[in-house]
């Protein structure tokens, strides 16, 4: 200890030495080796321009839900949908009901400052649903599946798969039923099932919207809420109002008819379809053969659906699914707690990852392992076929422990050497969730995310200046 003190000390006395030469020398007439004005900060500006959109006030709401997307017709307008309190319960009205309106909101990229808010509507108002999905289509219509509808047996909130249409030119949203979730089979006495969680919807291109969603049986067995489907429906184009409970397809789940066999599945739903206008559903598994989890991916092969595993041993927590543009099948997502592990660190339980299809096969890439990811897993294609992801950073894994971390964070993958290119695209605060992301004709990036620190709506382009 001492011999460390002793070299200190005479390692301070020689930059003393050193540091009265460069007074002296500056002082008595010498000129610097750097101008003055070459040496102060130059101000860098940020790679992207936040823009707030809105800021959504909330009670009884303890969290929204925001999705995004541009509009075909327009390159400036934006459409955001998302969730706020229905009415506000007060000292006196402490008996109104807990409600949620679906609403949304049009935004103009190119109008001057402070004209930027089109217009706002209302699309429905419900009762217990913090999940929903958004579409546009070719023709700028534009669609979105929730959870509404009737109330089911055994049940006092609503609990069928809905489909709400505002085409170019309506004033107002049209609501349709998508599927109540038939269990008339099981129990003829309660044929009216739970339906709607985890909704996720595509638009082929002859204008037939795909709807894949969470099922649980008659819903007044407890034992139920344990073990979900994962069902689809089609809605044919031009025939949205119709209904029938034989195009309720079963994708995967439970088998009470022949075995008693019991799954979880359904969670974290999403669906596109491909090249060939065919539905494909990635979804969560919680419980294959009693004691397999991780990340499926459901297709129909001679019109019956057949699953398969894309990524086995961990418990997924977000999916995204994406079509690049030259018909690759994409997924990113999100993992949590892992039960076998991939390598020789404990951090393989929080991680992005990232799957491609490719010649009959999934390849699985590790994007970002070094942070604990919080879902919110947004994936898109640019123009070139690069795959981006958007997602939520809670915590950074580094020497010294966990940190805690809200941040939104950007992912992309430069295909000429298959690595990853990551950064945070915004730290202020708890930002990160909700996020929708997409590309312009030009390849410029958009991404929506939302802030749980002033509960505000935000959009993020890049600073190409």
């Amino acid at each position: 200890m001492r011999r460390i003190n002793h070299s200190f000390s005479k390692i301070s006395t020689l930059a003393l030495v050193l540091l009265s030469v460069v007074i002296v020398t500056a002082g008595c007439g010498g000129r610097s080796n750097r101008d003055k004005k070459e040496v102060e900060p130059e101000l860098v500006k940020s790679p992207w321009v936040k823009t707030k959109i809105i800021a959504v006030t909330k009670g009884g709401l303890l969290s929204t839900n925001v999705i995004a997307v541009a509009d075909k017709l327009s390159e400036s307008l934006l459409h955001f949908v998302y969730f706020v309190d229905a009415h506000e319960v007060s000292e006196e009205q402490p008996n109104l009901p807990v409600e949620y309106t679906l609403r949304h909101l049009v935004w103009d990229t190119e109008a001057p400052e402070g004209e930027s808010l089109v217009s706002t509507s209302d699309i429905v108002t419900l009762d217990n649903t913090l999940e929903f999905e958004v579409a546009i289509d070719n023709n700028n219509t534009l669609y979105t599946a929730y959870r509404g509808g009737n109330v089911a047996h055994c049940n006092t909130q609503q609990s069928d798969t809905m489909l709400a249409v505002k085409a170019t030119g309506d004033s107002a949203w049209q609501e349709y039923v998508g599927a109540i979730g038939y269990s008339g089979s099981r129990n003829p006495a309660y044929t009216d099932g739970d339906a709607g969680d985890y909704p996720s919807l595509a638009i082929d291109s002859n204008g037939n919207v795909h709807i894949a969603f969470q099922f649980f049986w008659e819903g007044c067995d407890s034992n139920n809420a344990l073990h979900p489907d994962v069902l689809y429906v089609q809605k044919p184009a031009g025939a949205l109002d119709s209904f029938d409970i034989a195009s309720e397809e079963h994708v995967e789940g439970n088998d009470y008819a022949t075995t008693n066999y019991q799954n979880a599945v359904g969670y974290h739903n999403s669906l596109v379809v491909d090249m060939d206008d065919s539905p494909v559903i990635f979804y969560g598994a919680r419980e294959i053969n009693y004691n397999e989890h991780g990340l499926r991916v459901a297709r129909t092969v001679n019109g019956l659906w057949q699953s398969e595993w894309v990524d086995k041993g961990c418990f997924i927590t977000d999916i995204s699914a994406a079509i690049s543009p030259e018909g690759e099948l994409g997924v990113a997502y999100s993992i949590g707690e892992c039960t076998e592990h991939l390598s020789y660190t404990e951090d393989d339980g929080y991680a992005l990852r990232y799957a491609v299809y490719s010649e009959g096969e999934w390849t699985v890439h590790t994007v970002d392992e070094a942070t604990k990811i919080g879902g919110h897993t947004e994936l898109a294609f640019d123009n070139l076929g690069s795959p981006a992801i958007a997602y939520y950073e809670t915590e950074s894994y580094g020497i010294g422990g966990q940190r805690d971390l809200f941040n939104l964070k950007l992912a992309r993958l430069d295909l000429t050497n298959m690595s990853w290119f990551k950064q945070r695209v915004d730290e202020a605060g708890d930002i990160g969730l909700f996020n929708s992301l997409w590309f312009d004709i030009e390849n410029n990036i958009y991404i929506s995310s939302f802030s749980n620190t002033d509960n505000t709506v935000y959009l993020f382009t890049e600073n190409n200046e």
